[in-house]
This record gives structure tokens, C-alpha cells and sequence, in this order.
């Protein structure tokens, strides 16, 4: 039996991260947006502009950061003003915490609240 708390679908990960000193990331694959996933991103953001949709694409904050979020922010520059993109991947008042992370790229439950908290308050302005 599944004993965890679930809240409308979110079910919070347990454990925290012990990095040691000479740990890193693993790495993530890839160091560019493939044609046909950058089609797709491009077709979508079409649509949420034609229907009059505010499109927000978020990064969750991680761990340590990572080279390939410099791609995905140049990539969006395309879109400004069609696309809010909120960027946490970096953001001190969470990633600098190895407490509320599960594993280098996933909150655990303390974190996960943290940031959901962070996350309304931006796009609450």
C-alpha cells in the first residue's frame, strides 16, 4: 500500500541529497534542441498566441548548474514576448540548499513546497 500524501496529483518525493566533495551531476544528454523538437516548441507557442494564451515555460531549480540551460534561454530569446520564461535553475534561495533536494535535479517534498511557493509569487505579479 502506498502510504505517501498526495496533494491533486503531486506526490512528494522523499530523501535529501548527500553530495560529497568530489561529486557532480550526472550529465545531461544533449547540447542543442533537435529540429524537430524546436519545431514542436515553435508550433505550440504559435497556437498559445493564437488563442490568446500568456505561454510560461519554467525551469525548476537543480542542484548544480548546468551548460545546457545557456541553450534554452538563446533559444527562447526568439520568442520574447510570447513566451515568460521563469528560469530557477539557479536560484540561490533554493539550489544552494542540498536539504530540499532529492537527487542533483529533483526537489523532495520540503523543497517542492519551497518552490511552489516561489513559483506563484512570480507569476502571481
Amino acid at each position: 500500500a502506498n502510504n505517501k500524501v498526495l496533494y491533486n496529483g503531486f506526490e512528494p518525493l522523499e530523501g535529501t541529497i548527500s553530495p560529497g566533495a568530489g561529486d557532480a551531476a550526472p550529465p545531461i544528454a544533449g547540447d542543442t534542441i533537435s529540429p524537430e523538437k524546436w519545431r514542436y516548441l515553435q508550433d505550440f507557442i504559435a497556437l498559445c498566441k493564437t488563442h490568446n494564451i500568456q505561454l510560461y515555460i519554467v525551469v525548476s531549480p537543480i542542484y548544480q548548474p548546468v551548460p545546457q540551460m545557456a541553450i534554452l534561454e538563446e533559444a527562447l530569446d526568439a520568442f520574447s514576448g510570447d513566451v515568460q520564461f521563469l528560469n530557477f535553475a539557479n536560484e540561490t534561495t533554493i539550489s544552494a540548499h542540498p536539504e530540499l533536494f532529492k537527487d542533483f535535479y529533483h526537489l523532495n517534498g520540503k523543497g517542492a513546497l519551497q518552490y511552489t511557493q516561489l513559483l506563484v509569487k512570480n507569476i502571481s505579479q
